[in-house]
């Protein structure tokens, strides 16, 4: 089922910890491999968020309004408020540990 912009509001809202959408589109590879990352580094070790999957094509008012014009992308919210941005194939590792990192309030 596709994602709403209802939905999403009501995700963040009622979240106890920061969110991170994850804009992607499955017909294109470098989505597919972030996604993958994205799994087997939270197996490793548990997200200090919660992952929201949006896909662009079936959810294209969600990407305009957290202006996503580039897939796939990362971005990080706390308080409603987005604080960091991840575009392109990233390391999930690398991510996750820049999530947990003061450096963008998160922790």
């Amino acid at each position: 089922m596709p994602r709403t912009i209802d939905y999403i509001d009501a995700e963040i809202s009622h979240a106890d910890r920061p969110v991170v959408l994850e804009f992607h589109d499955w017909y294109f590879t470098p989505c597919i491999t972030q996604a993958r990352r994205l799994v087997r580094a939270s197996v490793h070790s548990p997200l200090p968020a919660q992952v929201i999957g949006v896909n662009v094509e079936e959810a294209p008012r969600i990407a305009d309004r957290y202006a996503v014009s580039t897939v796939p992308s990362i971005v990080p919210l706390r308080d409603s408020k987005i604080v960091a941005r991840f575009t392109g194939l990233a390391d999930a590792g690398n991510m996750i540990s820049a999530l947990e990192a003061d450096q963008i309030a998160l922790a």
